[in-house]
């Protein structure tokens, strides 16, 4: 029998095997007798997780909270070992550990109060006593470290802090908007916040929004104040407030530390302090308060907690005033920025790098540059950040490396952290809105526990320089695309005349100049501001125009600005088509749309192919203008990550940006929502349906490409859950074409991997890989836009439609410019609305009239009006069929009237048919332009593009078939069309059924 009693290190060593081996925890022990490095180091769904085991209740406690205190650990656990353990076999010791009981210590960051009422509510551990949790079993630890990671997953703490600042914000807009004289302080407020612009903006005009940033200027620089003060030998805020009173108290302790500097994240709050009344003393009192819990906040701050609170208090206000402001949501900006640093470094799964690669990952994330040229508030820069921090540190703790940055400059080696280093040399930021870039230089040094020495963060002028001879229009970072070296000299040097009108932002500094403008970046992610071309603004305003750039307040400025951006799209435009040339003549798969490209430039009646609309890239506003510029500005082999409308995927004036990501990209990954509770959006309070693409700059393609679709079935709710989600994207490699994927968070996605020759083939519209949340639905389509119907082996032919037609007629705005509806039976017969009604069945009789209003109505009438009617825009909830058949040939303001090449009703009748049938119906649902959700629509040149039944390739007898089936079921009346289907057979709309099954005996009369 052996004699004496294990050693800690030995027993750490055994304990680390079991929770691996006996509960899927991958834990690893350190083998030497040392306080340096954790006892034992366990990675659980992207979390650090440090046991810290003793003999010594004491010791394990005291080295648990260095871990967490020092960022080692997101989780520590204290493990009391109750008994010392006898020197026995490996064997016998593991079973004796596993049918223990011991005592252990949760210790998390300060500021996560619950997460022990949270456990006790999930398990049947004991109440801890004296922060102890006493006979558990390893069972218990191990269901405590998932549920302690489950809670960090749920942010309540985030979500709660947030509250707490934005009641205490709101007070302060509510009092300051209630004082004597508050226009003016409104006012003298927007001076300061808004100045830089070369325009006025309707938005300094509303008191909340002024006074929502101003309060949010001085909560975020008290923040910071408190958390540099001790680099710098400085007096708590508290200490100046009591002294000078909190107005003017800040102010003093502002000034002491703009002696330091920190000249841009303190002096316009100094501006600001110096117009409040005394009335408002209360109100800065209390967000001090606020500040200096917020300052100690270390994991909520490193969480990017002060571009949350921009969110909910400016993003929030700016929204319900309806000003032209969207910001990212915090998840999907996490979500995004993690995709795109793990596919620019080629990493997947971090337990599967050897050292060596490990220690590339390492260097290469210190060499990160990262660039947003529209940061706004810097959500994806922090989150960038947070990131490129996180995957260091969990390589560091997974395979025992240092985690520095480390430099020799001059001779002289340097080290620093990698957060450190990102902030100083890796991130760049650029906007239009001076507040804005204040308000991001602010949220990356919150993020850091450090004293840093500058950020890469500028103001660029938007709006109209002043001219002795002209005006000239600047449009922000949009110059870069043609005025780079005037650009970066404007980011150097500052004309007398213009002086503020590019200014570089530091937390540290404001120094014209000293931002350097690269020429490639790694990763250039944005979310653009598309919305904003078609100038939303406040309707408490009498600028309620909708056109372009209609937020900006001066009319001539506007036009001007309107004017050089025309400019600039047409340059941009040119640049595609070239590059939509040059990949059509390398892919044989595309050579379709040659003749369209040729068309560039001609005449709309010279056109060819009635195509023309694809391309045109103004409906796509200045989303597409920035995706052209980040490709101009990503490295090879760099990567592109960006938030864009979902007709990215499918609209008609993005054609060319497809073209562009297919040619320049290997397009990786496509993320939609079909979340119908949290919507199908990814930026904050819009209904807008959109898309996060990731692409990786590549000239040169590979046959065996892949890009992967992923149709979210519920998006993350929290950023850390949000990681969770696309480290389970980077993980699914089973190799099918689609899969349902349970992630490990909890959600569900559907996964669809697409060749590149597919992606090629789509190229007109790639929403068909993620048009519904079922993945064989998905197929039955594509397979019926292929001719495919997946019954008996049965296939028909199929073709465009602009193949068949020799006409699709007006849209709705031809029609109200041409046209007047009326009720005289004499005028032109028309199908006008496109109420529930006319959508029942497929046969329809004119329900109005129509009169001409112009010279050239009657011609148009005479050359357009025909029975086959399309739909422009369909809300699925409340239509029946889809096309319609006209028993008169007719016009429509909602439906676009087409005519056959193939005369006779019999061709008409048939592809009406074809239509409404399911594959038909998902031809159409998987070609749809998505706006908002179940609202669809596809354009004149989408129904052109749509693969229809090649009617001209029927025989006599199978379209005379088809065309007496139709006869008789022309007037039945088939329920909604979400309501038409159901996977209990009993459930199928009979009339859905008849028009299916009488289809394919058309085609195949053995068919029972």
């Amino acid at each position: 029998m052996p004699h004496g009693f294990v050693h800690e290190t030995v027993l750490n060593s055994r304990l680390a095997s079991v929770l691996s081996e006996s509960f899927g925890l991958d834990c690893r022990a350190e083998r030497t007798s040392t306080r340096v490095r954790p006892d034992i180091r366990c990675y659980y769904n992207g979390f650090r997780i440090v046991i810290e085991a003793s003999y010594s209740k004491s010791d394990a406690e005291k080295d648990a909270a260095s871990r967490v205190e020092k960022g080692v650990a997101d989780i520590a656990i204290a493990l009391h070992y109750p008994v010392k353990y006898p020197d026995i076999p490996e064997r016998e010791l593991k079973k004796k550990l596993q049918e223990s009981s011991f005592s252990a210590m949760i210790v998390v960051p300060k500021e996560v109060r619950n997460l022990v009422r949270y456990i006790l509510g999930k398990t049947r551990v004991a109440k801890p006593v004296g922060g102890w949790f006493n006979n558990i079993r390893l069972e218990d630890l191990v269901d405590i470290i998932k549920h302690s990671v489950s809670y960090l997953l749920e942010e309540a703490e985030v979500k709660q802090e947030v509250e707490k600042v934005k009641k205490h914000i709101n007070e302060f807009i509510n009092v300051a908007n209630s004082l004597p004289g508050s226009s003016k302080l409104r006012e003298e407020i927007a001076k300061v916040l808004y100045k830089l612009y070369g325009f006025n903006v309707t938005e300094t005009r509303d008191a909340e929004v002024m006074f929502g940033q101003a309060a949010l200027s001085i909560l975020l620089s008290s923040v910071l104040y408190e958390r540099v003060k001790h680099f710098h030998d400085l007096e708590p805020l508290k200490d100046y407030v009591k002294r000078f009173g909190p107005i003017n108290g800040l102010r003093e302790a502002f000034d002491s530390l703009l002696k330091v500097n920190y000249e841009p994240a303190l002096v316009f709050t100094v501006e600001i302090l110096g117009k409040l009344p005394q009335q408002l003393s209360q109100q800065i009192n209390n967000i001090v308060d606020l500040a200096l819990r917020v300052s100690g906040m270390t994991s909520l701050l490193a969480r990017d907690f002060a571009g949350r609170v921009y969110h909910e208090i400016v993003g929030d206000i700016a929204v319900r005033k309806g000003f032209a402001t969207f910001y990212t949501e915090i998840p999907a900006a996490y979500m995004l920025t993690n995709l795109a640093i793990k596919t620019l470094l080629d990493v997947n799964d971090i337990k599967k790098l050897d050292k060596d690669r490990a220690n590339a990952v390492i260097n290469a994330l210190c060499k990160l540059k990262v660039a947003d040229f529209a940061c706004g508030s810097g959500t994806l820069l922090t989150a960038s950040l947070y990131n490129a921090s996180r995957l260091a540190k969990n390589i560091c703790f997974l395979h025992d490396l240092e985690c520095l940055c480390r430099e020799v400059e001059e001779g002289k080696e340097s080290s620093a952290s990698i957060e450190k280093t990102l902030v100083e040399k890796g991130i760049y930021g650029f906007d239009a809105l001076r507040y804005a870039t204040q308000v991001t230089a602010l949220n990356l040094a919150l993020m850091i526990p450090e004293s840093i020495t500058r950020e890469n963060i500028a103001t660029v002028y938007l709006g109209v320089m002043p001219n002795k001879t002209n005006k000239k229009a600047w449009l922000g970072s949009l110059e870069l695309l043609d005025n780079v070296k005037t650009f970066g000299g404007l980011l150097r040097w500052i004309e007398s005349g213009l002086k503020g009108v590019v200014e570089t932002v530091s937390t540290t500094r404001v120094v014209s100049g000293n931002i350097e403008l690269l020429d490639k970046y790694d990763i250039v992610i944005m979310n653009p501001p598309f919305t904003r071309a078609t100038g939303r603004v406040s309707k408490e305003f009498e600028e309620k125009r909708k056109g372009f750039f209609g937020f900006i307040a001066d009319e001539n400025n506007r036009k001007i600005l309107k004017e050089r951006y025309e400019e600039i799209r047409k340059s941009v435009k040119n640049n595609l088509m070239k590059i939509a040339r040059e990949l059509v003549d390398k892919e044989a798969v595309l050579q379709f749309y040659r003749v369209l490209l040729q068309e560039h430039g001609r005449k709309k009646e010279e056109s060819d192919t009635g195509l023309d609309q694809y391309l045109s890239i103004g409906q796509a506003g200045e989303g597409l203008l920035f995706l052209y510029l980040a490709y101009r500005y990503v490295r090879p082999g760099g990567v592109i990550a960006f938030v864009l409308p979902r007709n990215l995927l499918s609209g008609v004036s993005w054609f060319l940006a497809r073209m562009l990501l297919a040619s320049k990209f290997h397009l990786r990954y496509v993320i939609v929502s079909s979340d119908a509770e949290k919507g199908y959006n990814f930026s904050e309070n819009t209904s807008l349906s959109e898309c996060l693409i990731v692409a990786k700059r590549a000239d040169e393609h590979r046959p065996d490409e892949e890009t992967v679709f992923i149709n979210l079935l519920r998006k993350p709710k929290s950023a850390l859950e949000a990681i969770l989600l696309s480290e389970d994207m980077l993980r699914v490699s089973d190799g099918k074409k689609e899969a349902l994927v349970e992630l490990s968070s909890g959600a569900t996605c559907i996964v669809q991997r697409v060749s590149r020759r597919m992606l090629l083939e789509n190229i007109d519209n790639w929403n068909r890989f993620v048009f519904l949340p079922e993945p064989e639905v998905v197929e039955i389509g594509l397979g019926a836009l292929r001719g495919d119907l997946g019954v008996m082996d049965i296939k028909v032919p199929v073709v465009r439609l602009n193949e068949l037609v020799t006409s699709i007629g007006i849209d709705r705005h031809q029609f109200h410019d041409n046209f007047s509806p009326t009720n005289e039976v004499t005028s032109y017969p028309v199908i006008y609305g496109g109420e529930e009604e006319i959508r029942e069945k497929m046969l329809v009789k004119p329900n109005a009239y129509a009169t001409c209003k112009t010279n050239k109505a009657q011609k148009i009438y005479e050359r357009f009006n025909g029975r086959v009617l399309l739909p422009d825009r369909i809300w699925l909830d409340t239509a029946h069929v889809v096309a319609l058949f006209s028993e008169t040939p007719v016009l429509s303001n909602i439906f676009y009237a087409t005519r056959l090449k193939k005369p006779g009703e019999e061709a008409e009748k048939a592809l009406v048919y074809w239509l409404n049938t399911t594959w038909g119906l998902l031809s159409v649902v998987a070609s749809r332009e998505e706006t908002e959700g179940r609202w669809m629509r596809l354009k004149m040149a989408q129904w052109r593009m749509l693969p229809v039944l090649d009617v001209s390739k029927l025989d006599d007898k199978t379209l005379k078939r088809l065309s007496d089936i139709f006869d008789r079921l022309c007037t039945a009346k088939p329920r909604r069309i979400v309501e038409q289907f159901s996977t209990d057979p009993a459930k199928v709309d009979p009339v859905r059924l008849r028009i299916d099954l009488e289809f394919l005996k058309a085609l195949n009369l053995s068919i029972d």
